[in-house]
């Protein structure tokens, strides 16, 4: 998240962002930063866990990625 531009993410459009995970895989995604509101809730960081077979991410719901 270290290419996190808050400028960006107040934009409409958003700023897309990508992470390299282990095994050759890659995570690709946009963020939009809008104010807190009764429907958008405030996202805190925190590291995302993994037992070695799953993760905060799931395991098995993401069967279909796109190439």
């Amino acid at each position: 998240m270290s290419a996190y531009n808050d400028t960006q993410a107040h934009t409409a459009a958003g700023q897309d962002m990508s992470v390299t995970l282990p095994g050759g895989y890659t995570m690709t995604f946009n963020i939009v930063n809008r104010p807190a509101t009764s429907t958008n809730i405030p996202v805190a960081a925190f590291a995302v866990p993994t037992n070695g077979t799953a993760s905060a991410m799931g395991n098995s719901v993401y069967t279909a990625a796109r190439a």
